[in-house]
């Protein structure tokens, strides 16, 4: 249902016919869940829209959760963990835009390893789409910033 969403959110930003990219979960994560919710999600998302899904990246370490308390630097928790995979569906992606697909969010970090991993195969332009993101400030820091 959530994926479903995703895909009629992608009709209505206007896109046709679109290329979705899901964001690579790596193997020890599905292991331990026993499925791919990023993929899942976007394979939803692209029948609903009449999309395009393509397994074009690769998690070639695994990552803590962005949202982890010991996670201090997000760029660098994921820096080098995603790699563009070479083959057939990543050629059809040269020149093109995509649509990222994920979960969540959390301070964008995931994305632009994503779209930097994808900008090596030629991608033209980086679209992100989400189920949700999350906020970085505290809201005793919105009610702060108010008073």
């Amino acid at each position: 249902m959530l994926g479903e969403r995703l895909g009629e959110q992608l009709v209505l930003e206007g896109a046709q016919h679109p290329l979705i990219v899901p964001v690579p979960c790596h193997l020890s994560r599905k292991i331990e869940r026993g499925y791919d919710s990023t993929a899942l999600l976007a394979s939803a998302a692209a029948e609903r829209c009449g999309g395009r899904l393509v397994h074009a990246l690769r998690r070639v370490r695994p990552t803590r959760s962005q949202g982890d308390p010991l996670v201090v630097d997000r760029a660098r928790n994921v820096r080098g963990s995603i790699r563009p995979m070479r083959g057939a569906a990543s050629s059809q992606l040269e020149g093109r835009s995509v649509w990222l697909v994920d979960d969540v969010m959390t301070s964008g970090s995931t994305a632009n390893e994503c779209a930097r991993a994808l900008k090596v195969l030629g991608v033209k332009k980086v679209q992100v789409c989400v189920l949700a993101c999350a906020t970085l400030r505290s809201f005793d820091e919105d009610v702060q910033s108010e008073a």
